[in-house]
C-alpha cells in the first residue's frame, strides 16, 4: 500500500515544488520591478541629463524581455526581468539603461544612414556568401551537396551584423562615459567590467574564437579595459592586423580617433560605418575566408546525415596552434565543437539584444519624425491631415480605394457645399424672431415719463440738501429671441436605385448628390451648435441612405449625436457603397420600410411639427410597381413627409410617362417629380436646391 502511495507522494510533491518555485519567480518579479522603478525614480536627473530630453519616459515592464524604445510615444522600456538572475548593481544597472539610451541617441542622430547600412549589409552579405560558396566548392572533391546559398547569405549577413554590432557597442560605451564621467573613472571601468563579465563577455583569452571574431572582440576588450587589452590573448596573425599600419595608424588608433564621439559632439554613424566597410571589414572577411580553407569540407558543412538541417550548419575545429598557456579543453572552446558560424563569442546571440526588425521600425519611426520636423508649416499641416484620415480609416475600417473614392467625390462637390454652407447661415439668422423685453427703474436707459414725474419731488428735496441722489427712472430694453415653437428634429432619407440600368456616370451623379447632401448636414449641425444658444432650439438634422434594386439594403442609420467619428465614418462607408447591382427598380418596398419603421413617438412627433422627415429618391427609370410606388408617395404626403423624385439619365417615353404620373400627377397641385436627364452634373445642385425650398424655415412653422 506504502509502495502504491509513494509515486503519488512524489508527484504531488513536485507539483508543491512547482508552486513554490512559480510563487518565487513572481516574488522576485515584483521585487525586481519594484526595484528598476525606484531607481527610475531616483535617477530621473540624471537620466534626462544623460539623454539631453527631458521628454523621454522610463516605463519599468514585467513583460518586456529586452530594452525598447517607442519612438511614437518617445518611451524607453525596461525589461524587469533583466535584472533578476544576474544580481546587477545600482552602477551596473545604471550603466546599461545609459548604453541602451545610447543605442538610441546614436540611431536618433542619422536614421536614414542605419537604414542605409541594413541595405548595404544585404549587399555585403551576398557578395560575402557567393565567396565563401566558392570555397566550399574548391574544397568539394568528393560532390557533395552544398549548402543553400540563401542560408549561406544569411550567415555572412550574421557575421557582418556581429562586426557592425560590436563596433556600435564601443561607440555607445564610449559616449557613456563622456556623458557620464564617472564610468570613466577607475571605480567606473571596474564596475562596467563587472557588468560584462555577468553578460559572459569576460573571455581574456580569445584564441578559442575564429580569427574573424578574435579581431573585433580584442578592439572591444581594448574599449572596456580602457586600452589595457594586451592582457588579452589573440592569435598572431590577428595581432599583426591590428598592429599594422594605415596611414600612420594601427587599429586601436583608427577605432579611438575615428569610431569613438568627440566631446560635446555625436560622430555620424554613416561616417563611422564607411571607415568600417573600407578598412576593417576587409580584414575581418578575409580572416573569415581563411578559417574556411584551413577546415576540411566535411566539417565546414557537418557532417551529412539526414538530421542535418540549416539551423545546424556548422563546422569542428581542427587548429592546431600550440600554447603552453592553453588547455586542449580551452582550445577547443571548453570542449565543445568549434563552430566558425557562431555570431557571438559565446555562441548563441545574447537574448538581451534588441531585434534588427525592432531596430528597424525604431530607425524608420526617427526617420519618420526627421522629415516632419524639416517640414515647412504648410506641409507639416498636410501631413497632420493625411495622417488623422489613415488613423481614422484604420480605426473604422475604411479600405484605402474607399478612401480614394470619397476624397474624390468629395473634392468634386466643393463648390456646391461652400454655397449651401451661406444658405445655412442665412437660414438660420432669417429664422430667428426677436422679442423687445423692457426693464424699468434703472439709474440709465430711456426716461420713463411716469417715473420721472413719481420721483420729481425726491429729486427736487435731496438737491436742496445737497444730497446726491440717483433716481430709478429709466428703462432698458433687452432684446432676446421669441419663445416659439420649433422642430426639434429633421430627418433626411436618400433613397436610391442601384438597379442594373444605373450605368457609372449615374452613380458617380448619385454618389455626389448624397456625399453633398449630408456633408451640407453635417455642416448645419456644426452651425446650430455654434449658435444654438442664440436660436434657443433643440433642432439636429439626421440623414440616412437606402440602396435599392430588386430588395433594398439601408447602408446608413440616422447618426447619434455623441459619436461624431463614427458617423463621419458611416458617411464616407454609404458613399462609396453607391454601386450598381444586378436587379430591378422595386422602389415601392424601400418606400414600405421608410413608412413601417416609423415609431408611435415618431408619427406623434410628425404631427405636432417637432419632426420633419423629407426623402429624396434618385432613379433612372421606371418604377417595377408603378401602382405601389405612387401608393406608398400618398401614404407619406399624408403623414406629412416631403418626398422628392429625380430621374436621370436618357429614358424612353413610356419611363417619362410613368415618372410623371407616380410623382407629378399622383397628388393634385404636387410636383414632386424632377427630371434631370442627361445633366447628370446639375443633379447635386437641383437636389440641394429643393432642400432649401423643403427647408426655408428651417422647420419654426409649416
Amino acid at each position: 500500500m506504502n509502495q502504491e502511495n509513494n509515486p503519488q507522494r512524489e508527484e504531488e510533491q513536485i507539483k508543491q515544488e512547482a508552486i513554490k518555485e512559480e510563487l518565487l519567480r513572481k516574488e522576485c518579479l515584483r521585487n525586481s520591478l519594484s526595484q528598476v522603478k525606484d531607481m527610475i525614480r531616483r535617477e530621473s536627473r540624471d537620466l534626462v541629463t544623460f539623454a539631453g530630453d527631458a521628454s523621454i519616459s522610463y516605463q519599468a515592464s514585467a513583460d518586456a524581455e529586452v530594452f525598447s524604445f517607442e519612438p511614437e510615444e518617445n518611451k524607453v522600456v525596461v525589461p524587469a526581468l533583466w535584472f533578476i538572475e544576474k544580481g546587477y548593481s545600482v552602477e551596473e544597472t545604471k550603466f546599461a539603461f545609459y548604453h541602451e539610451l545610447g543605442h538610441f541617441i546614436d540611431m536618433r542622430k542619422n536614421p536614414r544612414a542605419y537604414l542605409k547600412h541594413f541595405e548595404q549589409l544585404e549587399q555585403g552579405a551576398e557578395g560575402a556568401g557567393n565567396h565563401i560558396s566558392e570555397i566550399m566548392a574548391e574544397k568539394n572533391r568528393d560532390d557533395q551537396p552544398l549548402p543553400d546559398q540563401d542560408l549561406v547569405t544569411d550567415f555572412a549577413y550574421q557575421e557582418l551584423y556581429t562586426l557592425y554590432t560590436v563596433f556600435d557597442d564601443i561607440y555607445v560605451n564610449d559616449l557613456v562615459r563622456k556623458r557620464s564621467p564617472y564610468y570613466a573613472t577607475a571605480e567606473g571601468y571596474h564596475h562596467v567590467a563587472s557588468l560584462y563579465q555577468k553578460l559572459g563577455y569576460d573571455q581574456e583569452n580569445l584564441m578559442t574564437l575564429p580569427k574573424h571574431q578574435q579581431l573585433i572582440y580584442y578592439l572591444f576588450q581594448n574599449e572596456l579595459k580602457g586600452g589595457a587589452a594586451h592582457i588579452t590573448r589573440v592569435d598572431p596573425q590577428v595581432l599583426a592586423l591590428i598592429n599594422k599600419k594605415i596611414l600612420g595608424r594601427d587599429l586601436r588608433e583608427i577605432v579611438d580617433e575615428n569610431l569613438k564621439p568627440r566631446v560635446g559632439k555625436l560622430t555620424d554613424p554613416e561616417k563611422r560605418y564607411q571607415i568600417i566597410r573600407h578598412i576593417i571589414q576587409p580584414m575581418y572577411l578575409e580572416l573569415l575566408y581563411d578559417e574556411l580553407r584551413g577546415l576540411p569540407f566535411s566539417d565546414i558543412i557537418g557532417a551529412p546525415d539526414s538530421s542535418r538541417t540549416k539551423k545546424n550548419f556548422r563546422g569542428r575545429s581542427k587548429r592546431k596552434e600550440e600554447d603552453p598557456g592553453v588547455s586542449s579543453e580551452e582550445e577547443t572552446n571548453h570542449g565543445e565543437d568549434f563552430n566558425p558560424f557562431k555570431n557571438s563569442p559565446q555562441g548563441d546571440p545574447k537574448q538581451e539584444a534588441i531585434s534588427q526588425e525592432q531596430i528597424k521600425k525604431i530607425l524608420e519611426e526617427f526617420a519618420k519624425q526627421d522629415t516632419y520636423n524639416n517640414m515647412s508649416p504648410e506641409e507639416r499641416e498636410a501631413h497632420n491631415r493625411e495622417k488623422a484620415k489613415a488613423e481614422f480609416d484604420q480605426k473604422h475600417g475604411i479600405a484605402s480605394l474607399e478612401r480614394t473614392d470619397y476624397e474624390s467625390i468629395r473634392a468634386s462637390v466643393t463648390d456646391y457645399r461652400n454655397s449651401m454652407r451661406m444658405f445655412w447661415k442665412e437660414l438660420v439668422e432669417r429664422s430667428i424672431e426677436y422679442d423687445d423685453i423692457v426693464m424699468d427703474k434703472k439709474r440709465r436707459g430711456r426716461l420713463n415719463v411716469d417715473s420721472f414725474v413719481g420721483e420729481y419731488p425726491n429729486i427736487i428735496e435731496n438737491q436742496l440738501k445737497g444730497i446726491r441722489y440717483h433716481p430709478l427712472i429709466f428703462d432698458e430694453v433687452e432684446v432676446k429671441p421669441s419663445a416659439i415653437e420649433k422642430s426639434e428634429t429633421i430627418q433626411v432619407s436618400f433613397v436610391i436605385d442601384c438597379s442594373r440600368s444605373m450605368d457609372q456616370n449615374k452613380i458617380i451623379a448619385a454618389k455626389q448628390a448624397a456625399c453633398l447632401t449630408m456633408l451640407s448636414i453635417k455642416d448645419f449641425n456644426i452651425y446650430l451648435d455654434e449658435t444654438r444658444k442664440e436660436i434657443n432650439n433643440k433642432l439636429k438634422v439626421y440623414s440616412e441612405v437606402y440602396l435599392f434594386g430588386t430588395g433594398f439594403q439601408k447602408v446608413k442609420e440616422f447618426e447619434r449625436s455623441k459619436r461624431f467619428q463614427k458617423n463621419e465614418a458611416d458617411i464616407i462607408k454609404s458613399i462609396t457603397a453607391i454601386r450598381a447591382i444586378k436587379g430591378c427598380t422595386n422602389d415601392a418596398l424601400t418606400l414600405a420600410d421608410i413608412l413601417n419603421t416609423l415609431s408611435l413617438k415618431d408619427k406623434l412627433m410628425l404631427k405636432n411639427q417637432k419632426l420633419k422627415k423629407i426623402i429624396f429618391e434618385i432613379t433612372d427609370g421606371e418604377p417595377d410597381h408603378p401602382l405601389e410606388t405612387a401608393a406608398r408617395i400618398q401614404q407619406l404626403i399624408q403623414m406629412g413627409i416631403y418626398v422628392f423624385g429625380f430621374q436621370i439619365g436618357e429614358v424612353n417615353e413610356t419611363e417619362s410617362y410613368l415618372f410623371n404620373e407616380v410623382w407629378n400627377n399622383n397628388i393634385p397641385g404636387l410636383q414632386l417629380g424632377i427630371a434631370i436627364g442627361q445633366d447628370l452634373k446639375s443633379l447635386p445642385e437641383k437636389l440641394t436646391v429643393t432642400l432649401k425650398n423643403a427647408l426655408k424655415d428651417m422647420g419654426v412653422r409649416s
